[in-house]
């Protein structure tokens, strides 16, 4: 029988993991595909509608990218903010993102790196952000209790008026997320699709037990769900807002990039605003 695991069984795993000597492209699949698709657009206009920015201006605001990796994101989010900071569970990752977003050029600030505990932002300057943001980490944690302790380390670290929006992955059917190449017809009338299981994380659960992260088993965000994605965030932030991305629009059009087959049908946008300091 297994040992039932703990959180800090988990966290260790998710180091370790992140921790093995791969190239940064190896971390992120599909690498290609992912420097191609807006990332810019989807996290800082409310729906993806460039005609609605989550601030008036960017160019004066310090921005912070949770769990930066190897700094992919850092580098392209330094050209509209003020300064990018970067915090992440890999020490080793953070080396290669120091490698890659130094010196800043164009006479900008130089970014600052934090390692953090896989449950927190580490040691990042509290009341301080004007935006934190997380592309395609967030989806990799399964467990609810860590992410909910992140959320209250992202609410610390940002300034009042400050803001958050966290990329995630969505399938309105999680957890039976692939349909089956063959469909049943009964009759002349009705139509009968086959869809199986993925294997991931429900997203109030706490899977210690994960044997991988990093895409090998992700928190599963269904329709079911919504209800409490929102609730979790109305905890600690006003204005929570959801939009999402159809990942099937960018599979295959992305300057000839493409996206292998994922779970996912869109990646959700989980918004929300610090109005007070409590």
């Amino acid at each position: 029988m297994q040992k039932e695991k703990g959180e800090g069984d988990y966290l260790n795993m998710q180091k370790n993991q992140y921790e093995a000597p791969v190239p940064p492209e190896a971390v992120v699949g599909n690498y290609a595909w992912h420097e191609e698709y807006p990332y810019e657009t989807f996290l800082l206009f409310k729906n993806g509608d460039v005609r609605k920015p989550i601030f008036d201006t960017f160019n004066d605001k310090v921005a912070l990218d949770f769990a930066c990796g190897s700094g992919r994101m850092v580098k392209r989010m330094r050209r509209l903010f003020k300064k990018v900071d970067g915090c992440d569970i890999s020490s080793r990752l953070l080396r290669e993102a120091e490698r890659y977003c130094k010196p800043h050029s164009g006479g900008g600030i130089d970014s600052d790196f934090y390692l953090t505990n896989g449950n927190d932002l580490g040691a990042v300057p509290q009341n301080f952000y004007d935006f934190i943001y997380c592309t395609i980490s967030m989806q990799h944690i399964a467990s609810h209790a860590i992410r909910e302790k992140i959320l209250s380390s992202m609410f610390a670290a940002l300034k009042v008026g400050g803001k958050i929006t966290l990329q995630m992955a969505y399938n309105p059917r999680a957890p039976f997320a692939y349909e089956l190449p063959d469909i049943v017809h009964v009759g002349n009338m009705l139509e009968i699709r086959v869809f199986t299981r993925v294997q991931g994380a429900d997203y109030l659960s706490d899977d210690f037990n994960a044997p991988a992260t990093n895409g090998a088993y992700d928190v599963l965000i269904a329709k079911k769900d919504l209800t409490n994605v929102k609730a979790d965030l109305s905890k600690k932030f006003s204005n929570v807002a959801l939009w999402f991305s159809n990942i099937s629009n960018y599979l295959n059009d992305l300057n000839g990039q493409v996206h292998q087959q994922y779970w996912a049908t869109d990646w959700i946008y989980l918004h929300g605003e610090k109005s007070s300091s409590f």
